[in-house]
């Protein structure tokens, strides 16, 4: 009964499969979930939004450029809880990012956040996450014959990239390993 849920809104959907719904190939271990949302995405680019089933429960794909900035942007405060795949006993950390945060936290996060992310911030923090990126590049290169701790060596971008654009600071973090960051 739940899969007509789609066609009685008169919205365009792929079709679902008992149980699965459209979630098939990655509850098999056939396809990872982003190659399985790229599929999505690949089988609907043509249409501006799309149903699909998160096993027995509907969502929509939004696809359109304009619909997804309205409902980030103009209309994000109709839109504030989500289908979440972190869960705060397990993933404490994950379940309070802005990607998988519930209401409240998520609508009084975004209230605050939404001013730090105007265009010409935007287009500063850009060159900045660009500055470090190429010298995080050049530290892969220097070390790619020794092995590295990825947890730590992400650490050390992220360390960068929030000290470079939160703070205007170039933290060092990168090649020095005793940086104060």
């Amino acid at each position: 009964w739940n899969f007509n849920y789609w066609k009685k809104r008169g919205v365009p959907f792929l079709k679902p499969t008992p149980f699965v719904g459209n979630f098939g190939k990655w509850m098999s271990l056939k396809m990872n979930v982003g190659l399985m949302f790229e599929k999505i995405y690949e089988d609907s680019k043509n249409h501006p939004f799309v149903g699909i089933w998160v096993f027995r429960k509907p969502a929509l794909i939004i696809n359109s450029p304009e619909i997804i900035k309205s409902v980030l942007a103009k209309d994000f405060s109709h839109f504030a809880d989500r289908t979440t795949f972190a869960d705060k006993s397990y993933d404490a950390l994950g379940a309070d990012t802005l990607f998988f945060g519930k209401n409240p936290y998520w609508k009084h996060m975004r209230v605050k956040l939404t001013p730090l992310f105007s265009s010409s911030k935007m287009r500063t923090m850009f060159d900045l996450m660009n500055d470090v990126g190429l010298e995080f590049v050049e530290y892969i290169d220097e070390n790619l014959d020794k092995t590295m701790e990825i947890k730590d060596s992400m650490g050390k971008y992220i360390t960068e990239v929030i000290a470079s654009t939160a703070f205007g600071l170039k933290a060092n973090s990168i090649k020095d390993p005793d940086s104060m960051f």
